[in-house]
């Protein structure tokens, strides 16, 4: 150990004091004889805290992935020597991160309708929070906002239904419901899409396809479609509820890499932290948008952006012009810039990669946060005859982002 105050601490015998001190622990019900499925119930430490009830079940403890915030306070920080990723760039590849604007033709009917059908949406949810303001529903359609950008990309009738509601803490009652288009017909977003894939192929190039929405909205099991049917190309899809996080390496190596797998689609928190061969791809598409946790999209894209990488990088986010989408993108490109500028001060990331992070709550936070943001934007936008979208600089517009991982 390199931490005089860690050898003080432990003898390098006394692994079983260390993982008591600072191990990561969980609380487990295992599985029962009545068919019941082993379910963990709580993490962290183990607490000297007497429990007076009576538990109706059998709990174990054991441990978990991780160690405990303070060892990182205590030991690592002191000793550590904090690199940034562009202290590395002048041993990496060109990479750009870019925007890309799809504008939808005036003689597409079907898009136009599409885009009809979404300012009434983004009309009828704006009205909804208007008039929910100072009463017991405030700011509780900001998830809502949030997830409209994406309705763009998810309005076909293989997917899901988009229907925007309240929470289900407070009832679940619907806002609106919009409207949903054949599944034969494929967006000019996902057009564009087949083109920029279809040339990175032929350049030589494996494409990463990030979708937000995966679990049980359809859309991976559609671009698996679209990619098959129009490129003839088997895509391989990696599915966070099939593949548990220590095994995906090894799974991208069988599935993906190994079998020379042109492109890959995945949610892009099943790839955040902890792959290292994702550098068998050289471009990446984020479809639906950035992710709106600014560490989510750094980490992501410094998937295929690292040591190892032998081709040079492009990371392309496409939105379709005038509308949310780009609000969106902007927003989240600050997000972006400042967790850039502050990078090496917060010990958030530190404690995620640790395991001691809770990043279903930052989730949540992050989709609040911009279901607000998104909501102002366009308020103000109104006020300026309803111009849409910000008009400020977006970090993605500068192909030097590369340097700012």
């Amino acid at each position: 150990a390199l931490s005089p105050r860690f050898r003080r601490q432990f003898q390098p015998w006394e692994q079983q004091a260390f993982i008591t001190a600072y191990g990561y622990r969980k609380v487990f019900v295992p599985a029962g004889a009545d068919d019941t499925e082993a379910e963990v119930v709580a993490y962290g430490s183990r607490s000297d805290r007497e429990e007076t009830r009576e538990a109706h079940e059998i709990r174990q403890m054991g441990q978990a992935p991780g160690v405990l915030p303070r060892f990182i306070l205590e030991h690592l920080l002191p000793v550590a020597v904090i690199m940034h990723k562009e202290d590395l760039d002048h041993e990496l590849p060109l990479c750009r991160e870019l925007p890309v604007p799809i504008k939808v033709a005036e003689d597409d009917g079907t898009g136009q309708e599409m885009l009809a059908e979404f300012r009434r949406l983004l009309t009828e949810l704006t009205r909804k929070i208007k008039a929910d303001r100072y009463t017991p529903l405030t700011g509780l359609l900001w998830g809502a906002m949030s997830e409209l950008p994406s309705y763009l990309d998810r309005c076909t009738r293989d997917l899901e239904e988009f229907v925007l509601r309240y929470p289900k803490e407070v009832g679940g009652a619907v806002v609106a419901e919009g409207k949903m288009f054949p599944a034969s017909w494929v967006t000019p977003k996902e057009r564009w899409i087949l083109r920029r894939v279809r040339a990175s192929i032929e350049e030589g190039r494996n494409v990463l396809v990030f979708l937000r929405h995966t679990g049980s909205s359809g859309l991976p099991a559609r671009y698996l479609r679209l990619f098959k049917e129009y490129l003839g190309q088997r895509a391989v899809f990696l599915d966070v509820n099939k593949v548990k996080a220590a095994q995906r390496e090894d799974w991208l190596n069988e599935n993906a890499i190994e079998p020379g797998r042109r492109i890959l689609i995945t949610n892009p928190k099943a790839v955040q932290t902890g792959l290292n061969n994702l550098v068998h791809f050289s471009r990446a598409l984020w479809v639906e948008g950035a992710d709106y946790d600014a560490r989510v999209v750094r980490q992501a894209n410094g998937r295929i952006h690292r040591i190892g990488q032998a081709l040079d990088v492009t990371i392309e986010v496409p939105y379709y012009d005038g509308t949310a989408q780009k609000t969106a993108l902007d927003l989240v490109a600050r997000k972006v810039s400042s967790s850039v500028q502050v990078d090496g001060l917060s010990i958030a990331g530190a404690l995620e990669s640790a395991g001691a992070g809770d990043g279903d709550d930052e989730a949540s936070r992050a989709a609040m946060g911009m279901g607000q943001a998104i909501y102002e934007a366009w308020a103000n936008n109104s006020r300026r005859s309803m111009k849409p979208g910000p008009t400020s600089e977006s970090v993605f517009d500068d192909p030097r982002i590369e340097r700012k991982r």
